[in-house]
C-alpha cells in the first residue's frame, strides 16, 4: 500500500469535509440572520401601525423590540425618533437619530431630521450645521435647503435665508414653504417684527412692507401674532409618511 498516496487522499477528503461543514454553518447563520431580520421588520411594521393610530408609547415598545433583535436596524431607530418627537421628547428623539447617523453617517435624511429637532430646541446654529451635513451628502435635498432658510431666519440672517430658499426653489419650484418664506422676506425685507425697525402702520400698529406700504398681514393674507410679530401661521410642522419618511419644517 502506498502510504504517501493514502495520506494525500485522506487529507484531500478531510479538507473537502471541512469546507462542507463550514459552508453548512454559514448557510445556517445566514438563515438565522434572515429570520431575525424578518422578525425585526414585523415589529417595525407593528410600530408603524401603532404610530398611524397615534399610539406613540406602544409604538416605541414595538420599535424597541425590533432594536433588541437588530440594534443596527436604522429604520427602527428612525421611526422610534418620530414617535419620541410626537410625544414631545425632542432630546430623546435626537439620541435616536444620532444612532441612525452612527449606523450610516451618509444618511442625509437623518441629518435633516436632527436639524429640525435642534431647531425645535432653539439651537439654530447646531440645526444649520446638521442641515449643512445633509446638504454635503445630497446637495439636491430641497427640504434641507428650506429648513436651513427657516433656521437662518431665526438668527436674523435674512439675506442668507433668501439664498437658501432660492436654492430650494431651484430644485423644487413647487416648494410652498420656501415660496412663502421667500415671499415674506422679499416683501418686508425681514419677518414682520416691530423690534427690527420695520415700519409700522400708524392706523393699525402692525408692521408694513417698505415696497407696498401695506401691513405685512395683508400681503401674505395672514394675521400677525401680537406676541411675536411673526405671521400667525409661522409654526414648525412635520411632513411625514411612515412608509416613505420625508421630514420638513415650515410655515403652516
Amino acid at each position: 500500500m502506498n502510504t504517501a498516496r493514502y495520506d494525500k487522499t485522506s487529507r484531500r477528503y478531510t479538507f473537502i469535509a471541512v469546507l462542507g461543514i463550514t459552508a453548512l454553518a454559514l448557510l445556517m447563520l445566514m438563515n438565522i440572520a434572515s429570520a431575525l431580520t424578518q422578525e425585526s421588520k414585523i415589529w417595525i411594521n407593528a410600530g408603524n401601525e401603532l404610530i398611524g393610530n397615534s399610539n406613540y408609547k406602544e409604538a416605541i415598545k414595538a420599535y424597541d423590540k425590533a432594536i433588541e433583535i437588530d440594534p443596527q436596524d436604522s429604520d427602527a431607530w428612525t421611526y422610534k425618533g418620530l414617535a419620541l418627537y410626537k410625544l414631545n421628547k425632542p432630546k430623546e428623539a435626537i439620541k435616536a437619530y444620532d444612532k441612525v447617523i452612527e449606523i450610516n453617517p451618509q444618511d442625509s435624511q437623518a441629518w435633516n431630521i436632527k436639524g429640525v429637532l435642534l431647531k425645535k430646541l432653539s439651537k439654530y446654529d447646531e440645526a444649520i450645521n446638521a442641515y449643512d451635513k445633509a446638504l454635503k451628502i445630497n446637495p439636491q435635498y430641497s427640504v434641507a435647503w428650506t429648513n436651513k432658510g427657516l433656521a437662518l431666519e431665526k438668527l436674523g440672517k435674512y439675506d442668507e435665508a433668501i439664498m437658501a430658499y432660492n436654492k430650494a426653489l431651484e430644485i423644487d419650484p413647487q416648494d410652498s414653504i420656501a415660496l412663502k418664506g421667500k415671499e415674506i422676506l422679499s416683501n418686508t425685507g425681514q419677518p414682520a417684527s416691530q423690534s427690527t425697525g420695520q415700519p409700522v402702520s400708524q392706523s393699525t400698529g402692525q408692521p408694513v412692507s417698505q415696497s407696498t406700504g401695506q401691513p405685512a398681514s395683508q400681503i401674505i393674507g395672514q394675521p400677525v401674532s401680537q406676541s411675536t410679530g411673526l405671521p400667525a401661521y409661522y409654526n414648525p410642522v412635520w411632513d411625514f409618511n411612515v412608509m416613505n419618511p420625508v421630514w420638513g419644517d415650515g410655515y403652516k
